[in-house]
Parts: structure tokens; C-alpha cells; sequence
């Protein structure tokens, strides 16, 4: 048996990462791996505890003042449970890992996934035995931005797990054209320009616009939205979004930058419109009027005549949505990539170097 030791910084209900890295826990269990779980902060350890994951909430883990006493507590940690693989989701703890590996001289493989397209540097930076980059945007700015070698990163993207969803596809009860979007509330995700664009609408007081997250933006977007006097809900965190997504009529994802986006995913899973920023990492999956629609990224007037073609074409729109539920079920799901991620694992255990 496995036993690895997954590091993540934050635990969310309302973060695709957390999503990914809980789905992706029990697919490791399922194959017979011993899980262990460190994390600092969160509202969703107690999905941990119902899975029955041995896990640590552990505060001020990846803390800079605390770092050399969390060094040892790591190093301890992996020799007392017999560690043989530690996959960060984050380059913090990964970077950790590697300060083990060095001082302590401990034998454990250092994997990391690299969600975001990360622009700053640290003074120390990649250092894992093997990335796992979500899709080739991530891919390429670490070999560019962080000029690391192409045999070092593996491309494996995110997935969805479907069991962890409940579709319901009847009629909704209410009449107003419902648009949902979801993730951290935060200036990259681009929320006001979606709040905006929802306001030039001719037909705005039909239209509903639920965002469905959390952080700093929160305030200031439901202020702005009250201002504009739109139809609006900000529901804050949500332990399942299936509630959400199976009430949308659309999707919007206004991201000035994305790696690939766990609600588009969702999106497409639900076989919902879909209209997103014309930005690599969205544009990778959806074709324009293929499978989904398109927008100049930052510009609310774009978006507005998007959002406005399928409130006009409502029929014709559906099978853009059906399209993108073919894409994700056939290269997204849960058992063809977890199985990529089991391999790589395998691969690894097995090389004579990490011997």
C-alpha cells in the first residue's frame, strides 16, 4: 500500500482546488492508497472526517515565522507514518517538502499540482520531483516565466466527479432568466464587469444573476449590484452547487485569467450555455458558438451582446451546452484522469532515483 500525504494551504466548500484535491482524496482511497491530509485553514474539513481521511488542521502551518518548527513537525510526521509520496497543491508546501528533503536528508517523493498561472517569484520556487500542470497555459508559464524543464512537468488537467453532483433537469418554478457564476470573490475573477453587463440589459429586470462565493469583493459587489438596481443574489459559500446550477439558464465566467476552470467544468457537466472571457485557459475548451460563447475579455459591452444573443436564441443556444457535456464527460471525468494520476504515482515509486 501507498501511503501519501496530500498539503494544501486553504480547504473550501467554494474552491474549485478544493473540489479537485477532495475528489481526487477519494480516488486515491478507492485505489487503495493510505491517505493522509494537512491543511491550515478552511470550511470544509468535515468533508474529510465523513470520508474517513486521516487529516490535520494544522494553524499557522505555512506560516514564515513558523517555519523551521514546521520543518520538523513535517519531517516527523512523514517518518512516523511511513510517507512514501507527498502531493502539494500549492507551491508553498511543496517548497516545504523540498527544505525537508534537503536538511533532513528524508527519502519521500515531492509531487505538486500547479493550478494557477503563477506570475511572482519567490526566492525559492519549483523544486518538486515531478508537476502536474492543469492544462498547457500552466505548463508553458513555468517553463517560461519559471524557466523549468519540459521533462519536469507532466500535463494532467482537472476533472469532474459526477457523484459528487445531483442533476436534476426538471423545470424550474421561477420565470426569470436565471445567470449563475461561482468562484472566489476576488478582482481577477472579473465579478463587476459581469455586474455591469447585466445592467445595460434591455430585458434586466427579467434576468436574475446569482454569484455564488466568497472574499474581499464581497461588499463591494453586492454594493454595486444594489446601486445598479439588478435582480441579484450573493449567497456567499454553498456546500453544493448543484442547487445553483440546476436552477441556471447561463453561466458566465468574466475571469481576466483562468488555468482551467473547475465551474466551466461544472457548466458543462449540468449542460448549461456557457459564456466565458476569450482568454487562454477558457478558450482552450470553448469554441465560439460551437460549445459555448465568447467575449473580449474586460469589456462589459461585449459581454452584454453575448448574454443578450442567448436571452434572443434560447433554443438554438441549448445545444451549445449539450456540445460542451460531451467534451467534459469524454476528456474531464474523474475515472480517465484519476487513473493518469495513480500511474504517474506508481511511475514514481518505481523509478530507481527516488529509490
Amino acid at each position: 500500500m501507498i501511503n501519501i500525504l496530500i498539503l494544501t494551504t486553504d480547504f473550501n466548500y467554494c474552491c474549485g482546488r478544493s473540489n479537485h484535491i477532495y475528489s481526487l482524496i477519494k480516488y486515491y482511497k478507492r485505489n487503495n492508497f493510505n491517505v493522509h491530509f494537512i491543511g491550515n485553514r478552511g470550511d470544509a474539513f468535515e468533508r474529510l472526517h465523513k470520508a474517513g481521511i486521516i487529516y490535520l488542521q494544522k494553524k499557522y502551518f505555512f506560516s514564515k515565522p513558523l517555519i523551521f518548527k514546521n520543518l520538523f513537525f513535517l519531517k516527523n510526521y512523514v517518518k512516523n507514518n511511513k510517507i512514501d509520496i507527498i502531493h502539494s497543491h500549492h507551491r508553498v508546501p511543496a517548497i516545504m517538502v523540498w527544505l525537508v528533503k534537503k536538511i533532513y536528508r528524508i527519502n519521500v517523493i515531492n509531487l505538486q499540482t500547479e493550478h494557477s498561472i503563477l506570475k511572482k517569484k519567490y526566492f525559492l520556487n519549483y523544486h518538486s520531483d515531478k508537476i502536474i500542470a492543469v492544462n498547457d497555459v500552466v505548463k508553458e508559464n513555468l517553463k517560461i516565466k519559471f524557466g523549468l524543464n519540459d521533462n519536469l512537468i507532466v500535463k494532467i488537467p482537472n476533472f469532474i466527479d459526477i457523484e459528487e453532483y445531483n442533476i436534476n433537469n426538471k423545470n424550474k418554478a421561477n420565470d426569470k432568466f436565471t445567470i449563475l457564476a461561482a468562484g472566489r470573490l476576488v478582482k481577477e475573477k472579473n465579478f463587476e464587469l459581469l455586474i455591469r453587463a447585466v445592467s445595460f440589459l434591455i430585458e434586466k429586470n427579467n434576468v436574475k444573476l446569482i454569484i455564488v462565493g466568497e472574499g474581499k469583493e464581497y461588499k463591494r459587489l453586492k454594493e454595486l449590484a444594489e446601486k445598479l438596481e439588478i435582480n441579484f443574489e450573493l449567497p456567499g459559500v454553498t456546500k453544493d452547487i448543484s442547487t445553483f446550477l440546476n436552477i441556471a439558464d447561463l453561466c458566465v465566467l468574466p475571469s481576466k485569467k483562468e488555468s482551467l476552470s473547475t465551474f466551466m467544468l461544472e457548466a458543462g457537466l449540468f449542460k448549461k450555455v456557457f459564456i466565458g472571457s476569450d482568454i487562454k485557459g477558457i478558450n482552450d475548451i470553448i469554441e465560439n458558438r460551437e460549445n459555448g460563447l465568447l467575449f473580449k475579455v474586460n469589456s462589459s459591452e461585449d459581454l452584454k451582446q453575448k448574454i443578450d444573443y442567448v436571452l434572443k436564441n434560447r433554443k438554438q443556444c441549448v445545444i451549445y451546452g449539450h456540445n460542451l457535456y460531451k467534451i467534459v464527460i469524454e476528456n474531464y471525468n474523474l475515472d480517465t484522469i484519476g487513473l493518469e494520476i495513480i500511474e504517474l504515482c506508481k511511475k514514481l515509486i518505481n523509478d530507481p532515483k527516488n529509490q
